[in-house]
Formats: C-alpha cells, structure tokens, sequence
C-alpha cells in the first residue's frame, strides 16, 4: 500500500516490477518513498489501483533499443526444455535458442550442449516486441570467432566497451588521453582507472568468449568421430570441415585480465599507429 497524502493506494504485486518477484519486499521497503501511477479510482469501493513498472521503462523496449539484430550478447541459461534453452540477456528479458541454433552438430536434447546457470554467448536473431520474444543463437554467436586469435584480433566494442564517435565518423578519445603522445594526461587517474576497467572487462568477455568457440569445436569433432556416427560416416565427415570452417581453428586460451601489451595494441590502433 501506498500513501498518497490522506488516501491509501494498493500497488498489486504484478505492477511492481517488470521482471517475475515473488514478494513485494524484493522491490520496496515500508517508508520507502516511490513515484507511482494511478491506474483506476473505484470510488463506490473507495479502492485507488497503483503502478509502479509504469513509471519505469519497460525492459522490452529498452533492450530493442539499445541492440541490434545480429549482436553477440553474453546470457545465462535458465531453463532446458525439449525444443532449446531459454538464455537470460538482461534482468527481466529471457529468449529462446532454438534447438537447431545450439550447435553445428546435430543435438538430440539440450543439456547435451549447455546446462542450466551456464553463461554462454548468444546472437539475437530475431526481436518480436508484440510477443515480447527474442530469438538467439549459440551456433550463430560462435561464427567467425578464432579461439587461437591474439590481442590483435580483440575489438573490445564487439564486447560491451562503449565507443563514441563524432559527427564526421571520427572516435573520440576518453577524455585525458592525448592521441599525440598516447599517453594519459596528468590528473586524469580516475577516468584512466575506468576505462581501463572497462577495457579489462570487455577482454575477460572476449576471452570466454573464445574458450566457448574452442569447447564447441571440440565437441563437435568429438561427436564427428564418435561410434555412433559410424552407421552415417559419410554425412559425419562432410560435418568436421563445416564445423571447422564455421569456428575457425581451436586451442584453449586462459586468462581474463588484460595484459599491458593488450592495452598498447588497443591505444596504438585508437591512435592509428
């Protein structure tokens, strides 16, 4: 319930919050005060309907905002069911891999590729806001990523680092780095320490990213080979190259940290050195 000065209102559970809560207090606490909208006044009942959500975006709109089709986004698996996985993409917005979009290899059932509470790499392939769905792909997601690649092949825009342009396509540098010297100007530590996080984060994503690559190929050369695809060995071999040329070569690639080599390569390329 909610004071409007004098006249109580009842926020139902539902209008909350747009994402699934299973008590009010995981939203708001008795003396909190909030921003609300009237939805109906009954007066014959002396009841006022309140929502919450609705003076917040709705997380559907802003996801088709902020993302294109085609973008690789990192997820986590919620839920298995027999025709794919559903991946969370952000807070309140799952979608659907399909069963056809998890591997190149053929797939029976999906805990034969992910498992519930897995964070994964997707590729939205298809936003539908009128059904408030989203299609993705893990098959999709993994194309054209080379697990073997060095600093040089990491665009850390591909991977959740922010990168403005000005108005004649021109990358505007953070502010405090001078382009001429690469170096960051004195004074600027809080703004080099941000970036440079956000720079070390985006290499971590990159860096999963590419041990997802490499495990998929090898599954999928382990299922190429494996006895039971003996009976079909001629639609078995025709597989192993696809896979490969699909994901490129493969090799395991630990570490998330990004290295001070990295970020020299990174300024180097801002800079066009």
């Amino acid at each position: 319930f909610v004071d409007l000065g004098g006249v109580d209102g009842l926020v139902h559970v539902s209008e909350l919050s747009w994402k699934h809560i299973d008590h009010p207090s995981e939203v708001v606490e008795v003396g909190q005060k909030v921003s609300v909208e009237v939805l109906d006044v009954d007066m014959d009942r002396e009841r006022v309907s309140l929502s919450l959500k609705a003076t917040q975006e709705d997380p559907w709109q802003l996801f088709a905002r902020t993302h294109a089709i085609g973008e690789v986004v990192p997820g986590k698996v919620t839920k298995l069911v027999p025709f794919g996985a559903f991946v969370r993409v952000e807070d309140g917005i799952e979608g659907l891999v399909h069963i056809s979009e998890l591997a190149q290899r053929h797939v029976d059932l999906p805990e034969q590729v992910v498992t519930v509470d897995q964070d994964v790499f997707v590729k939205v392939i298809d936003i539908d806001l009128e059904r408030r769905r989203i299609s993705l792909s893990l098959k999709q997601a993994n194309e054209g990523v080379d697990p073997e690649g060095d600093d040089s092949t990491f665009d850390p825009a591909l991977y959740g680092m922010a990168a403005e342009y000005d108005a004649n396509g021109e990358y505007k540098y953070p502010e405090g780095f001078d382009p001429e010297t690469n170096e960051w100007l004195e004074g600027y530590d809080a703004q080099r320490e941000e970036w440079e996080g956000q720079y070390a984060a985006a290499y971590e994503r990159w860096t999963a990213h590419k041990a997802q690559v490499a495990e998929a190929i090898k599954a999928d050369e382990e299922s190429v080979n494996a006895p039971a695809a003996a009976s079909t060995s001629s639609s078995s071999e025709s597989a192993a190259p696809t896979a490969q040329a699909s994901y490129q070569s493969s090799s395991s690639d630990e570490g998330t940290l990004a290295s001070d080599e990295a970020l020299a390569a990174l300024r180097a390329k801002l800079t066009g050195n």
